[in-house]
């Protein structure tokens, strides 16, 4: 009869080991699930937030820039005090969805120190940053844009005004002159009858060249006007011509803006899917590294019983052998 109770009690120690280790990797498992789905959670919701800018972004584009600002100035659908408000909690809420990501940032080191997964948050991180990035660009540019027409219509409506004040000056300049010739007239006719004939002959030829050299200039006048207004009439339509091709190519980059935002909101459902295998392989790296640590355990006996089968084997040989030449003597 061999003696059992080493091998139960070693068989019994393994299997505690075996259970230790399974636990705490279990908990520790758990607990980097824990901290991954918190940090996946929250990227999530900066995600969702960032989603949510954009399409408040583009779809506030047309009410915001407001293209028919041209045609009259009381034709805006946004107000200034809307505009104003509007702008406020755009920039409020980049503001807080760049605390969001610096916080997340700052939680990886938390997490874990190295490894795959630090590169996969990292992964994350930066690409939040590059659509948060991007959602700042296309708010700026709204509201570069938004400048430029405001001082547009501004440019515009003051050559409006010079139009009507050149037009308001002539009227007077004629008006003005139209009296004075009358007046002059008066006086020359009040004159020329106390006067002689030859006197009458001499102040009529001075009249009448007063008379064509007044209207000479007035036909200048009028000629430098009217080449100024049609500069200006040029100008704008120019203008007109510019703002509208900048709605064309704005419109054609919004355009271009969503297709680049389905892009990458496909890439970011590749990204979770990619998550998700890399969990899998996790756990399973996991599993083989316990089954690992138990094969390891379990050589390790079989190797302690394989050693005292060998000690009882050498020993029983070794009594043999003594018996056997105790025989041969005896009997010799």
């Amino acid at each position: 009869m061999t003696d059992i109770t080493k091998t139960f009690r070693a068989y019994i120690k393994a299997q505690q080991v075996t259970t230790d280790c399974n636990l705490g990797l279990n908990k520790r498992v758990k607990k980097t699930e824990k901290i991954s789905t918190s940090f996946l959670s929250q990227a999530k919701l900066i995600l969702n937030d960032i989603i949510k800018l954009k399409r408040i972004l583009l779809d506030s584009r047309t009410i915001y820039l407001s293209p028919f600002y041209l045609l009259s100035s009381t034709n805006k659908i946004m107000n200034d005090e809307q505009r104003h408000d509007f702008e406020q909690t755009i920039e409020e809420q980049i503001k807080q969805s760049r605390v969001d990501l610096e916080k997340l940032k700052l939680s990886i080191g938390q997490i874990c120190f190295q490894g795959q997964r630090r590169s996969h948050f990292e992964l994350v991180c930066a690409y939040l940053e590059r659509d948060l990035v991007e959602c700042t660009k296309i708010y700026s540019e709204q509201k570069c844009l938004r400048y430029k027409c405001e001082s547009a219509r501004k440019k515009i409506g003051r050559l409006d005004n010079d139009d009507q004040r050149i037009l308001f000056n002539l009227n007077k300049s004629n008006n003005r002159k139209k009296s004075n010739d009358s007046i002059d007239g008066t006086r020359l006719t009040t004159t020329t009858t106390n006067e002689n004939n030859s006197t009458n002959i001499t102040t009529t030829d001075q009249y009448l060249d007063q008379d064509n050299q007044i209207e000479n200039n007035e036909e200048n006048q009028t000629l430098v006007t009217g080449s100024e207004l049609r500069q200006l009439q040029l100008e704008n339509n120019q203008l007109y011509h510019d703002v509208a091709q900048r709605s064309e190519e704005i419109r054609a980059i919004s355009t271009q803006v969503v297709e680049i935002a389905q892009l990458q909101n496909e890439i970011f459902g590749h990204l979770c899917s990619q998550k998700d295998l890399i969990q899998e392989v996790n756990s399973a790296a996991v599993v083989t590294n316990d089954d690992l640590a138990a094969a390891i355990i379990h050589i390790r006996d079989a190797i302690r019983n394989m050693a005292q089968m060998r000690r009882w084997v050498i020993f029983f040989l070794l009594v043999m052998i003594f018996s056997l030449l105790f025989l041969d003597w005896y009997n010799v």
